[in-house]
């Protein structure tokens, strides 16, 4: 009787939010405490900043990703969410506003008991996502005298066909976080894209990808960790079963 009765009240929460208009999963002790979102976000270079998605989400172990709320700018840029329905008494949501061609923005929005219902507020930039063309060769024994293969990958931009990850062990592009061991992203003031690789990577230099025939003589601690990519550059990295050496031929705007 008490599992019916609990799945009856989920049924009701369900119900009653679906009836207001909310993007909302009723599964937390609290489901009546709402919070208030606003701001600004705009895109880089671009006078009209209409069609950004702001999204609001908290992620629960059992549940997954929850969505509470999702809106969209207008040509100022402008986002109000007035209600936003809070599924824990207290947590931290993520917020984020994303655009094809755009790296994303994102930042964190804590409630917690005693929250007055003061509107948080947040102002995002959205720079232009960049492209990375680069030429590589992949060894399992770190002997580089194989044939170069040309790919790209993008920075942290939101889209389809917008991947920022790549394996050089399967030797193509990877949205998994277990397999993909070469990431292009922005660094933390967006003015430049660096790579975070899960293994060790070496700056060879402005030097022909030929030039380089095996993995470097180096210590394993004498590293590059997580360089900006410069064209022209040619490194090496240790991937999961083996190794690769790229060169960067070029870095574009996404959009």
């Amino acid at each position: 009787m008490g599992c019916r009765n609990a799945l009856l009240g989920v049924g009701a929460v369900l119900l009653v939010a679906l009836l207001a208009g909310c993007t909302f999963l009723g599964i937390g002790p609290d489901n009546s405490l709402t919070m208030a979102v606003r701001g600004h976000a705009e895109l880089e270079g671009e006078a009209n900043h209409s069609g950004i998605t702001v999204r609001i989400s908290y992620y629960d172990s059992y549940w997954g990703t929850v969505v509470t709320a999702t809106t969209a700018t207008g040509p100022n840029g402008a986002f109000v969410m007035p209600k936003v329905p809070v599924i824990y008494g207290q947590a931290e949501y993520s917020i984020i506003a994303y655009k094809d061609g755009y790296a994303r923005a994102d930042d964190s929005v804590g409630v917690y008991y005693g929250y007055d219902g003061t509107p948080f507020v947040y102002d995002f930039l959205l720079r232009v996502g960049k492209v990375m063309t680069f030429e590589w060769r992949y060894s399992e024994t770190g002997d580089f005298s194989g044939s170069t293969t040309t790919s790209s990958v993008c920075s942290d931009v939101h889209g389809a066909g917008h991947v920022y990850g790549f394996d050089f062990d399967s030797g193509r592009n990877s949205t998994s976080y277990s397999s993909r061991e070469f990431l292009f992203y922005h660094d933390d003031d967006y003015t430049h894209e660096i790579v975070l690789n899960y293994a060790r990577l070496w700056d060879m230099g402005d030097v022909p990808i030929a030039s380089v025939t095996e993995v470097p003589e180096r210590s394993e601690d004498d590293y590059s960790g997580s360089p900006r990519m410069q064209v022209g550059h040619t490194y090496v990295i240790r991937c999961d079963s083996g190794y690769a050496v790229f060169r960067v031929l070029d870095i574009s705007d996404a959009t």
